[in-house]
């Protein structure tokens, strides 16, 4: 907000005033800064910001005097009776934990977090209460494993060219535990601060990519609730870009056979593992497993097994692929069933045009 005002733009029964007007702009712009700091030392233990009911989302600081790292708390606690519904992030520039509420979350030094009061509860953003206010653009989306250790600026993520600090969604990782939202570094990527590991992210976050060669305008969203580093967070489309499938394969399948077959209108494309697809069989096989291939114009880009006594199929399908107006997808049989029957598949993706 600019304070100053141009004494030509005052007309003459106004001359005067341009002092008290900017003095009120300034106490607007005191009231709502984004950033507030607070300079700890010696034995301080406590931060308890005021003033609150009219501040926009903001950014709490937490500093030592000089760098000078503290000595007697073990931590330093926010205190946050004053706090109204509003967003706001807490940065722990310090050397010591900081405690926002009484037990409710930790940030560690030189860490921080965002944070949401509702009027009643304070949460992290990973709660679930506040995930369907987190729905952010990004740089870009992937559509395969990326190479977290050696992708960083001036590599690319779904064609799209990186720069440091872009932030990109990994959905299609082999390791699936990798999946995530990271922010780009020099030479690598490293997990957003704000969805660090170990933390938990709850089903609902939302992000869409503003560029690439597949997902660009593309929005996906997180389908179960994941603690990052250990599970596998499940994204999907959402909104515009979302493509489904359904087929019912009645009866036994003939050997060897083309099942089911699909010529596609506009393009799509499934992705890695087929996330968020589904394959049941009315009837399991017995005495082995039952293998299906799912083929792109007669080319076997996936299968899905039946395991013996399984109505629940496993997948594999390594590589995101897509069809473009013209090409088939078909489900092929094994030359040798084991009486699986009556399958049921759902195909889950993205629609590209």
């Amino acid at each position: 907000m600019t304070n100053n005002l141009d004494l030509q733009t005052i007309t003459p029964n106004q001359t005067g005033k341009e002092a008290a007007i900017n003095t009120a702009l300034a106490e607007l712009d005191a009231v709502i800064t984004d950033l507030e700091e607070y300079i700890l030392s010696g034995t301080d233990s406590s931060v308890t910001p005021t003033e609150l009911e009219w501040q926009r989302h903001r950014v709490f600081r937490i500093s030592e005097n000089g760098g000078t790292p503290l000595t007697t708390p073990s931590y330093v606690q926010l205190v946050t009776t004053n706090l109204v519904p509003r967003e706001f992030v807490v940065h722990n520039n310090t050397s010591v934990p900081v405690q926002v509420g009484s037990g409710i979350e930790w940030v560690a030094p030189g860490g921080w977090k965002t944070f949401f009061y509702d009027g009643t509860t304070l949460f992290h953003v990973t709660e679930d209460r506040y995930a369907n206010f987190w729905h952010q653009p990004i740089t870009a989306i992937s559509n395969t494993n990326v190479t977290i250790g050696s992708t960083g600026a001036g590599g690319s993520v779904d064609g799209a060219g990186l720069d440091e600090g872009d932030i990109v969604l990994l959905k299609d990782q082999t390791t699936g535990t990798e999946n995530g939202l990271y922010v780009v570094g020099a030479t690598s990527l490293s997990r957003v601060p704000w969805f660090p590991s170990s933390n938990v992210m709850v089903a609902g976050i939302t992000v869409t990519a503003r560029f690439g060669n597949t997902n660009a305008n593309k929005t996906y969203k997180l389908s179960n609730t994941v603690t990052l580093g250990s599970g596998t967070g499940i994204w999907v489309p959402s909104g515009d870009n979302v493509f489904g499938l359904g087929v019912f394969i009645p009866g036994a399948p003939t050997a060897s056979a083309v099942i089911w077959s699909f010529l596609p209108v506009f393009p799509f494309s499934l992705p890695v593992s087929l996330t968020g697809s589904q394959f049941l069989a009315g009837t399991a096989p017995t005495g082995g497993d039952d293998v299906y291939t799912i083929r792109k114009n007669g080319s076997s880009v996936g299968t899905i097994t039946f395991a013996d006594g399984s109505t629940t199929a496993t997948i594999s399908f390594t590589t995101a692929t897509s069809w473009a107006v013209g090409d088939r997808i078909d489900i092929v049989a094994a030359a040798t069933l084991n009486g699986s029957e009556n399958i049921q598949a759902t195909f889950l993706g993205s629609r590209l045009g």
